[in-house]
């Protein structure tokens, strides 16, 4: 069901300052859980996750929302053509990565680093399913199926973090 600029505009404020509290939530948590060291190795990880997710989302999912957004007859088709994209995109980007990462690890002096990067390949095609559907909710002016996406993101991710 399509949803008002309006009521779009509170369901995805709502949905920000979820996504900013679980932030929150996660940081300070790791930060005294972990301790400085680990506390830094995570920081490297999510900056090294951070940059790939950037790279997977930035032009595919936002080009499909807005071509979504001129013409809804041809969202199925957008998004499927989006999607295979993005499934050869993102299994390039995690194959390098795996590829790479102890040259990373090695690069920051870090070997221990090496495993939680192999590990964190995993989190690619998520973000990537993610966020192609989160533009496609945007296309479609879906802005409260958008912004209970993004909220069930953010919470879900807090929970993952701290129990895993």
């Amino acid at each position: 069901m399509k949803t008002s600029l309006k009521k779009g505009t509170i369901f995805l404020t709502l949905s920000s300052l979820i996504f900013i509290t679980s932030g929150y939530i996660i940081n300070i948590f790791l930060g005294r859980y972990l301790g400085p060291e680990l506390y830094g190795s995570y920081g490297v990880l999510i900056s090294i996750i951070t940059v790939l997710n950037i790279l997977q989302t930035s032009g595919f999912t936002q080009a499909a929302s807005k071509y979504i957004a001129e013409d809804e007859k041809k969202a199925d088709s957008i998004i499927a053509s989006t999607f295979r994209i993005q499934i050869v995109f993102t299994s390039i980007l995690a194959i390098l990565l795996f590829l790479l990462s102890d040259p990373i690890a090695k690069a920051l002096n870090d070997r221990s680093l090496s495993l939680y990067i192999k590990l964190s390949v995993f989190i690619l095609p998520f973000y990537s399913f993610y966020s192609l559907l989160v533009d496609y909710y945007n296309g479609m002016h879906y802005f409260k199926k958008q912004a209970i996406l993004n909220s069930i993101y953010s919470i879900s991710k807090a929970i993952l973090v701290i129990f895993f």
